[in-house]
């Protein structure tokens, strides 16, 4: 039966094959990249400027020319159609006195009264003529009115709200800005809110004057998407996916944690057949950091998490010693073009274009749902397989209830059941690598031990390094199930994300240290508990207690360094960088740290012949870590597939090159050990 469970698993990983190639032809199809400046934020950044609008123009035309080729438009605002010089906004007092008509009534003992309208001044004629109809709209859509009124021959409006009320009114993109952004050659990024109550006809007038005008791409603001307010009743998100179709829009996916991604995203990804693509966010604060930095940072979200969009913020600062104001343009501007580290001309290198982004191709042929049946057969296999190590004679009843309770839980969620699986598949595979690795280690010692054949250095070596990459590739099925059981294009977006990795980072390790404890040499499970209570009863002295709280240190320490936010040390950062620029792709740091223990202890319990096995097992039990990472490294299914190859790759091959400078210290140092206890007078 176990031999059969490994056949099983054998056919599930042959049959991933075809799933794996459909997820290389998915991220291969989007090879454009786009920076995005956020246009809003230059306007701000103007009114410290003497003349706004010649430094608005001149840093389009820097930005434009550095390679950046759209900008964010908003849906406008009073407030910012000010910012533009555009309009100006006035109380009614200050309406008064510019010799505006109405706005002031007298009282009955003479005195002035003021209401609390909201007037806006347009500055010329021609404002006026492109901004009126958007303001009226706006506001009509809010159930508050407008009217015409003039100050000293100027044209303008009189809007029944306050000031404040009037201000956080969303209107429609101002038009004025298209004009200006498409002048210097800028594709819109239109920034979409769900404030407003969803009107399908308004939008669709609205999607086609912004397409028209150069929009290619939507980046919703806010908390939640178009129409997810609105869903329930009126099924506004299905209406919002028929216009990007029908319009030809991309959807960008802001790049952050799923739990804090805008609400309706998914859904709407899902309605418009994934017309999306993953957008990288540089917040206000993080601007002023080192252009070298922000250029590292960029080049690595495109080239290592499938970014195709780079969103520019950029923000002003006040030096309060100098007295000094300067903005964070130039230091974004530095980021992209210069010309020793400048990010733009390192993204064209890796093989990518600038222009508009393009989603990754769906492919999801009709074939692919029958060898999804056998690759989840090969995993419960594989699941079933592990557990045999520990209790072989449930290896069949292991496997029939896994592949009923498989087949049950796939009926109630398919996507919760295939995570599942794509969990314990990789928590299995490392786990019956290392497992699988200690036995042969030992059949090895009990078939050819007694001619010393393997007690020679070189003997012993080759042996461990075979041992290694034996291990090495049964693990990575972990990685080839995980890869074919979660390749919908969700992933990629990280709208459906590879749940568990603090378990697969703890419970590969927990397992064989079980293993290596308690059913090492255990014939029966009676040995097996035998060796528990034995275990249970023994006197725990102070040197195992310092041991144990060191292993704990480290192992937080661990967890705590796992995850795209988990915390590293200066040391640690600097190292990676290190590794970063010497391999293009930055092995992991604790697969070098630990795939050579896993070679040393298979060595020393060969060289030796089991002597010490106490020490080799907890040897294997640290090295565990090391065959567990690489499946961690695919479980970041956002990274493309080529890029944690090499990876993982580059970690295995460094590691074994690590090792053999250990083995090395070791025989150097064993000898010297032994030459100078032969030395030692037998007196002493």
């Amino acid at each position: 039966m176990r031999k059969a469970l490994w056949i099983l698993t054998a056919v599930g990983i042959l049959a991933s094959a075809p799933l794996v190639m459909n997820r290389l032809q998915m991220e291969r199809a989007g090879n454009t990249v786009e920076f995005v400046i956020d246009y809003q934020d230059l306007l701000t950044i103007s009114q410290y400027r003497a003349d706004r609008k010649a430094f608005v123009r001149d840093w389009l035309e820097r930005f434009r020319s550095a390679g950046v080729g759209a900008a964010a438009i908003y849906e406008s605002t009073l407030e910012e159609l000010e910012l533009t010089g555009a309009i100006r906004l006035l109380s009614a007092k200050e309406a008064m006195l510019l010799g505006g008509d109405g706005g002031v009534t007298s009282g009955d003992d003479g005195s002035a009264s003021y209401d609390n309208r909201t007037y806006v001044l347009f500055a010329d004629e021609a404002e006026r003529a492109a901004l009126e109809p958007v303001i009226r709209e706006g506001f009509a859509r809010f159930g508050i009115g407008t009217d015409a009124w003039t100050a000293g021959g100027k044209p303008g409006l009189m809007i029944d709200a306050g000031q404040r009320e009037a201000v956080i009114i969303p209107l429609d993109p101002n038009p004025l800005a298209v004009e200006l952004l498409r002048e210097y050659g800028f594709r819109l990024a239109v920034r979409l809110s769900d404030v407003a109550p969803y009107d399908h006809q308004r939008l669709d007038a609205l999607l086609a004057r912004l397409k028209e005008a150069g929009a290619e791409t939507i980046v919703f603001a806010g908390k939640q998407v178009t129409g997810f307010a609105d869903d329930d009743n009126a099924m506004a998100l299905i209406g919002m996916a028929e216009l990007v179709k029908k319009h030809g829009l991309v959807v960008a996916v802001i790049e952050q944690p799923i739990a804090k991604q805008q609400k309706g995203i998914g859904k709407l990804a899902s309605l418009t057949d994934y017309r999306t693509v993953r957008l990288h966010s540089v917040v206000e604060e993080e601007s002023f950091t080192d252009p070298d930095v922000l250029a590292d940072r960029f080049v690595l979200a495109v080239k290592d998490r499938n970014i195709r969009m780079i969103y520019l913020n950029m923000t002003t600062r006040v030096d309060k010693e100098l007295p000094k104001l300067e903005h964070s343009a130039f230091n974004l501007l530095t980021s992209l073009k210069d010309p020793d580290f400048g990010a733009v001309e390192r993204i064209r290198g890796l093989g990518f274009e600038l222009g508009t982004p393009q989603p990754f191709e769906m492919v999801n042929p009709g074939w692919e749902r029958a060898l999804k049946v056998l690759v989840i057969l090969g995993a419960v296999a594989l699941i079933a397989r592990m557990a045999a190590y520990f209790l072989p004679w449930l290896a069949l009843p292991f496997f029939a209830s896994g592949v009923v309770m498989t087949a049950g839980l796939y009926v109630l969620s398919p996507t919760l059941t295939l995570q599942a699986l794509a969990l314990l598949a990789s928590v299995s595979a490392p786990t019956a690598a290392v497992i699988a690795g200690i036995r042969h280690a030992r059949g090895m010692l009990e078939r050819r031990g007694s001619d010393g054949a393997l007690a020679r250095p070189w003997r012993s070596l080759g042996a461990s390094l075979a041992l290694f990459v034996r291990t090495w590739l049964l693990s990575l099925a972990g990685a080839v199930y995980l890869v074919a059981l979660l390749n919908h294009i969700s992933y990629l977006y990280v709208l459906n994300q590879f749940r568990g990795v603090s378990l697969l980072h703890v419970l590969p390790i927990a397992l064989v240290a079980l293993y290596a404890l308690f059913f090492h040499r255990a014939e029966t499970f009676g040995q097996a508990l035998g060796n528990v209570k034995r275990f249970l009863m023994a006197d725990i002295k102070v040197v195992w207690a310092f041991a144990a709280a060191v292993i704990g240190a480290v192992m937080l320490y661990y967890l705590s360094r796992t995850g795209n936010e988990g915390v590293v040390l200066p040391f640690d950062r600097a190292f990676r960088a290190f590794l970063e620029d010497t391999f293009g792709v930055r092995p992991r740091t604790k697969e070098l740290l630990t795939q050579p223990l896993l070679v040393m202890a298979f060595y020393l319990f060969l060289r030796h012949r089991g002597k010490a096995a106490a020490w080799t097992l907890a040897l294997a039990t640290a090295g565990t870590m090391g065959v567990l990472s690489p499946v961690d490294t695919f479980a970041h299914i956002h990274t493309p597939l080529d890029i944690s190859s090499l990876r993982v790759l580059y970690g295995a091959l460094l590691s074994v090159a690590i090792a053999l400078v250990y083995v090395a210290v070791w025989e150097i140092a064993a000898r010297s050990w032994k030459r100078w206890c032969s030395s030692r007078p037998l007196s002493e």
